[in-house]
């Protein structure tokens, strides 16, 4: 017997269904296989970023509750924050990889990433002044160099300490400062040389051209920036410069 005219045939109309369903499990599937696990990445780096923004704030204002107060971080409280930066650096390699797949520019990438941190945590009255700023430090040409998680780190100290200053707690913040170049020489600066040995001795090992190959190599440029003249100290330290300088 024949379907009547001007409607679609049961059988068709299950074939459709089944297509479709077709399509949208592998779409699933390919979201869940290769985007997902891409997205995770990125979420963990941010977090782990927050949680150093947030924890470095709070320890500096606890402190300064103390009787009598004090003014910056305990060599305790920078070890609590050294394990942190570590965490992120751990994965910074895999963010690098996700960010070359998807053809973004981990400046750009970093510097929305902290602004949206900052817009969550941040002191509110202050914030138009220091986004201001990570925009006008997204277009530095040495931006684009300090990509480990050892100069995100710093990155997010210079902002703080700035926050503070512009929010009138001058001796929180100049007292932070301090602790920002003690940190360097006692914590990032090791960690740096460290992690330019790995990379010098895992590159060789790697067939040129390849993603892996990339990651390692662009990893071994931005440490060795971060650990030059003009790299954390000289260009981060001179342009995050707080209204108490």
């Amino acid at each position: 017997m024949s379907e009547e005219k001007g409607k679609v045939p049961i059988g068709t109309i299950a074939g459709i269904a089944i297509a479709g369903g077709g399509v949208a499990g592998t779409l699933y599937l390919g979201y869940k296989y290769f985007v997902e696990p891409g997205n995770i990445i990125l979420a963990q780096y941010r977090y782990i970023l927050e949680d150093i923004y947030k924890e470095t704030k709070k320890f500096l204002e606890d402190n300064a509750n103390l009787s009598p107060p004090v003014y910056g971080l305990t060599p305790g409280q920078e070890a609590i924050l050294k394990a942190k930066e570590g965490a992120a650096e751990y994965i910074r390699p895999e963010v690098e990889k996700i960010l070359q797949q998807r053809n973004i520019d981990p400046n750009i990438w970093i510097s929305e990433l902290i602004i949206g941190i900052l817009l969550v945590f941040g002191i509110p009255y202050v914030l138009d002044k220091v986004i201001g700023m990570i925009k006008t430090w997204r277009q530095k040409t040495e931006a684009e160099s300090i990509q480990s998680s050892h100069g995100h780190g710093h990155m997010l100290y210079e902002i703080i300490a700035n926050e503070m200053a512009y929010s009138g707690k001058l001796n929180i913040a100049s007292a932070f400062l301090n602790n920002i170049q003690s940190y360097y020489t006692t914590y990032t600066e090791g960690a740096i040389t460290a992690q330019i040995a790995f990379y010098n001795a895992l590159i060789p090992g790697l067939t040129p051209g390849t993603l892996d190959y990339l990651v390692a190599t662009q990893m071994l440029n931005y440490l060795t920036f971060e650990i030059s003249a003009a790299g954390i100290m000289g260009s981060l330290w001179n342009f995050w410069l707080p209204p108490i300088i």
